[in-house]
């Protein structure tokens, strides 16, 4: 499809910082891109053309980030800049430019910086102008908005906002109404935590007004940057100019009256709390919704649409039909092997199982009995009954999962966890407690990680959490209704820290309770004011096709951020604040509190007080258990792990060697976080993805790489699903 791409706020700027994901998103899935947008901010203008104006194109490179007087020569990308509205750009993009590349599909609008709902800010919006301009030039479009609550935004919120958004746009295009019961669709998407999996609804555009939104001023103060203003308007805060106005004055009569762009949207967002609004687009935001508005520029249908609103249930607006996936195109089966490597999300698995032959993809479609806590220790424990002699009985630490949604539940949720109850019914009244690791069943990065000894300090675990989840709740309560400003405070580094390590009971519900295993502790050698420090050994595992599994040689050793003190010197282990950090060896949790906490694994012995044959000892345990577990896997009847014969997986498991030098599992990581390798490892990740490489070309038709650190320990024929 080629698709016409055009905005209100211009090139990437801080009051654009969207535009480029989308931009990535669609032409990751096959569109061809044409850029025309303004060369500044050009909000709040809707749909205008100014008369007497001759626009003129720049030409911006994305690649360096620079504007040009004419257009590139060296076939790279560039964008087209309009010195105009979003109106113009349409126009001219539409009839004056791209023509080499074909007809133009669909035009969009977007990505706007902040929602567009309700008619106050639809009918205003450039975004929306520019979409309006392209429906009366014949030509089918779609608005994008992206909603945001918080000025630190969160990149991969935001690249999963865009590859929804791709998807919608796909999916209204194929299914565009043959009737021109539909000219444009406004499509509103959060940018929420989990957007790619939110409820899209279609909705009505709800009603609302506002009052003056100018105010009088006193001042010779200097025209604003537009781009600085749109933001400080969306983020509900003061721009310079308006707190220099507050300090002269603004009910001083002066010879000169200026006026200043100063709407109250505090009431604007009111109105879509209130129980008229249910149903509408600015009511669907507020729930967290993604919402396409589709929109008719034709008078009759729009006489018709204000009928049937009259007449029909106000809670159960008439909605066009629903999305449904795009038909597939007719194509012939391809003949050229395809590699495809990007985040899961964006993986189409239909064409992943369609072509075992000629696709190969980086995950398998399901793999829970190891990525998830609660599902990895059903599936050692169901491989070890079956196979007692598995390095697996000693090298899983004693587990026990529940489940409970809040904590007056506690009690019920522990009757089968029999390990647990006695290990805390020894512990009451005495010095030397058996400790437990409390760990949230799908949870990563050592959010919500605990340590506990007793059943009072596990009940008090999960009732400081439901605390702070009532104390969010009114805190949403109390904010301000500007949606746009209900910003998280993440300032200080106990906010940080709340952030990251805080969770809510009811939304995580699987837990798993692990014997906390004594660990082997190293201390540097030589002269050195550090004392012995906990670590776990991190070690990628590539699992090829159905099935070979390699070990990476180049591991890692994550140490803890402080010396190693035992948990029964812990204070408050209930405490949000307890400090952990003598006991977390997650290095995504130290914010850099000491250097030193990742170290190649085979430079342990020239660091620290251990010697060669014991780390040699080690690794030979590591490899034996990585392919122990795999077999658990395929042997736990293939419902939670399916290997597939053309895909192949990066794993990151993590290991713990105990006091008596046994190794134990902790757990296995999907899509392992590289860049808590640390910059001085990057040649170790590169090294990965060569091994990795010299493993699948074999897909392709070429002979596996001879990498002796690609170290293969399964290979077994288990067929695909």
């Amino acid at each position: 499809m080629h698709i016409l791409l055009t905005n209100d706020d211009g090139p990437p700027s801080p009051s654009s910082p969207f535009i480029k994901s989308l931009i990535t998103s669609l032409r990751n899935r096959g569109h061809t891109v044409s850029v025309c947008i303004p060369a500044d901010q050009k909000s709040w203008i809707g749909k205008a053309h100014i008369i007497g104006h001759h626009p003129t194109p720049t030409f911006y490179h994305p690649d360096t980030d620079t504007t040009h007087g004419t257009p590139r020569t060296d076939g790279g990308e560039e964008w087209v800049l309009i010195n105009g509205t979003p109106a113009s750009c349409t126009q001219i993009g539409l009839f004056h430019l791209f023509e080499e590349r074909g007809p133009i599909d669909l035009v969009v609008s977007g990505p706007n910086f902040g929602r567009n709902s309700s008619a106050v800010y639809a009918l205003s919006s450039g975004t929306l102008g520019g979409s309006l301009e392209a429906a009366l030039s014949g030509a089918k479009s779609i608005s994008i908005s992206y909603a945001y609550k918080t000025r630190d935004h969160d990149w991969s919120i935001v690249r999963n906002a865009s590859d929804i958004s791709s998807k919608i746009i796909e999916n209204l295009y194929a299914n565009w109404p043959t009737d021109n019961s539909v000219d444009i669709y406004s499509v509103n998407v959060p940018l929420d935590e989990g957007v790619h999996h939110a409820k899209i609804l279609f909705t009505h555009i709800l009603q609302n007004t506002w009052g003056g939104c100018y105010k009088a001023i006193q001042t010779k103060e200097e025209e604003e940057d537009p781009g600085k203003l749109e933001k400080a308007t969306r983020d509900g805060v003061s721009t310079p100019n308006e707190e220099a106005a507050k300090e002269e004055g603004t009910d001083k009569l002066m010879e000169k009256y200026r006026f200043k762009w100063a709407p109250r949207f505090i009431d604007v967002e009111k109105a879509a709390k209130e129980e008229s609004a249910v149903g509408s687009d600015a009511w669907a935001l507020v729930q967290g919704f993604i919402r396409p508005d589709p929109g008719t520029l034709r008078p009759d249908r729009l006489h018709r649409r204000q009928i049937l609103r009259r007449t029909a249930n106000p809670l159960r607006p008439p909605p066009p039909p629903p999305l449904r996936p795009p038909p597939p195109h007719p194509t012939s089966p391809p003949t050229t092997p395809l590699l495809t490597w990007t985040s899961y999300e964006s993986l189409d698995f239909p064409t992943l199982l369609q072509h075992p032959t000629t696709h190969l993809f980086n995950a398998y479609v399901i793999r829970k009995a190891l990525i998830r806590k609660h599902y990895l220790l059903h599936t050692i424990s169901h491989y070890v009954r079956k196979s007692p002699n598995s390095i697996l009985a000693t090298a899983a630490p004693v587990s026990v999962e529940f489940e409970v949604d809040y904590a007056e539940f506690l009690d019920e949720a522990l009757v089968e966890a029999y390990e647990l109850n006695e290990s805390l019914e020894r512990n009451e009244g005495v010095e030397e407690r058996e400790w437990w690791i409390l760990k949230p069943g799908m949870s990563d990065r050592g959010v919500g990680i605990r340590l506990f000894s007793t059943m009072r300090e596990l009940q008090g675990i999960f009732e400081g959490w439901e605390e702070e989840d009532e104390d969010e709740d009114e805190d949403d309560t109390t904010a301000g209704s500007d949606g746009e400003d209900d910003t998280e405070d993440t300032s200080t580094v106990e906010g940080k820290e709340k952030k990251q390590t805080g969770i809510i009971t009811s939304r995580l519900r699987h837990f798993v309770a692990q014997i906390y295993i004594p660990p082997i502790l190293l201390t540097p050698k030589g002269k050195t004011s550090t004392g012995p420090r906990k670590f776990h050994i991190r070690t990628y595992v590539l699992a090829y096709s159905a099935l070979k599994i390699y070990v990476y040689k180049n591991m890692l050793a994550l140490f803890a951020a402080k010396e190693y003190t035992p948990p029964s010197n812990l204070k408050d282990v209930t405490s949000e604040t307890t400090d952990l950090s003598a006991h977390l060896t997650n290095t995504c949790l130290q914010s850099g509190v000491h250097d030193g906490s990742v170290i190649p694994f085979w430079k342990l012995p020239e660091i620290f007080t251990v010697e060669k044959e014991e780390v040699e000892g080690w690794y030979s345990q590591i490899r034996e258990i990585a392919a122990e577990v795999f077999k658990a896997a395929i042997g736990g009847g293939r419902i939670h792990f399916q290997p597939l014969p053309n895909a192949f997986e990066i794993f990151g498991f993590d290991f713990l060697v105990g006091q008596d030098g046994k190794v134990r599992v902790l757990e296995v990581n999907a899509f392992p976080d590289f860049k808590q390798t640390g910059e001085e490892e990057k040649e170790l990740v590169a090294g990965l993805f060569e091994g990795t490489v010299g493993v699948i070309k074999t897909f392709f038709g070429g002979r596996e790489g001879e990498d002796e650190r690609m170290d293969k320990v399964l290979d077994v024929e288990v067929g695909g699903f």
